[in-house]
């Protein structure tokens, strides 16, 4: 299962570059979306459905294991999830692609600007996003 997860988080750091590089509306952002969300969609099917990671400042964690610390940039996501305040997170196979792209928006949001918004939970439940759930 490991492996599984691993992909799925690999899919996830790319599309947080992609909206980080790319202005949305964009023919290269949609296309790294889409493929990243299917793939990304596919495994958590083989994963019981959900993926549930742990997060601090070095990286993502399933149960004490370190999830992708091999990979070029997980670390640098991880603290960028964490100053976001998101401890926890777990992908359902709930998850569409324009909650994904949502997300993803919520995610460039400057952190305390998402604080005054009263915290990432708060953010992605008005939001309508269902398919992905974090835990402050």
């Amino acid at each position: 299962m490991l492996q599984n997860t691993e992909l799925i988080l690999i899919e996830l750091v790319k599309t947080v570059k992609a909206i980080h590089l790319y202005p949305e509306g964009h023919p290269n952002l949609d296309a790294i979306l889409s493929k990243a969300f299917s793939e990304m969609n596919a495994m958590i099917l083989k994963s019981d459905n959900h993926i549930t990671w742990k997060i601090d400042t070095k990286g993502f964690y399933e149960g004490n294991m370190p999830v992708g610390s091999a990979f070029k940039g997980i670390d640098g996501i991880a603290k960028e999830f964490f100053i976001r305040r998101i401890n926890e997170i777990t992908l359902t196979k709930d998850l569409t692609l324009p909650e994904l792209k949502n997300f993803l928006n919520i995610i460039k949001m400057h952190p305390e600007h998402i604080m005054s918004l009263g915290g990432i939970e708060r953010v992605l439940y008005e939001a309508g996003i269902k398919g992905i759930w974090v835990n402050e």
